[in-house]
């Protein structure tokens, strides 16, 4: 399975980025732009974990469903149990510190398997970018969001 890590900053909070993380309220899609309402369904929620069916719509219609674990402080994992794209046991993991100069340092490490030729496709695009596509329309685009709106 091909892994891409990838660090980045933010104003927010780790506090906030964890929250943001691991908010699994109607809100989610929200928080999350490139996530599609309609392809969004909670199945259970845990003191330290959760069973989601999410997706998007971009570049090309694609869900899965996953496994949200942060027992361990400072890191929330999702691991795909069934998708029509990514593999099972494909993983994103996210380790939240906070910054020396205030915010947040996160350290994303993306490690998917793709299935199919839609599945292969997308993987080998994000490897190709390093991650970049997947920092810059994910994570950084749902943290600037949620920093203009505090």
């Amino acid at each position: 399975m091909p892994l891409v890590t990838f660090g980045m900053h933010t104003g927010l909070a780790p506090e906030q980025v964890l929250g943001m993380l691991t908010d699994f309220s109607g809100r989610r899609p929200e928080l999350w732009p490139t996530l599609a309402r309609e392809l969004y369904e909670v199945y259970e929620v845990h003191p330290t974990n959760a069973d989601v069916k999410e997706g998007s719509t971009w570049p090309t219609r694609m869900w899965e469903r996953v496994h949200y674990d942060w027992s361990e402080p400072d890191r929330v994992r999702w691991t795909v149990q069934e998708s029509n794209c990514f593999a099972r046991g494909s993983y994103v993991e996210v380790t939240v510190k906070e910054a020396a100069t205030g915010g947040s340092h996160v350290h994303v490490d993306w490690s998917r398997a793709g299935i199919g030729l839609k599945g292969k496709a997308l993987v080998g695009l994000v490897v190709l970018t390093g991650g970049t596509i997947i920092r810059r329309k994910v994570f950084q685009r749902a943290f600037d969001r949620t920093v203009r709106s505090s």
